[in-house]
């Protein structure tokens, strides 16, 4: 088995569509389903505390939520 390091650009991440905070550290995004997407550690590191396009925020809105 493959054992993950932190800082593998591969691993999983939760990235929040809107940034928690805007960039002046003002309290921005939400911490629920509805904001978050799991994508990598490196495409998270590339998006970090930017604005995220209004079509990227409508895609992941329509994307049903994950249940067992």
């Amino acid at each position: 088995m493959k054992t993950r390091l932190k800082n593998d650009p591969d691993r999983a991440q939760v990235h929040h569509v809107v940034p928690m905070t805007d960039r002046r550290s003002c309290p921005w995004g939400t911490n629920s389903n509805k904001n978050a997407a799991v994508i990598s550690r490196g495409l998270n590191q590339y998006l970090y505390n930017k604005v995220p396009p209004e079509k990227e925020v409508l895609r992941i809105n329509q994307v049903p939520p994950y249940t067992l």
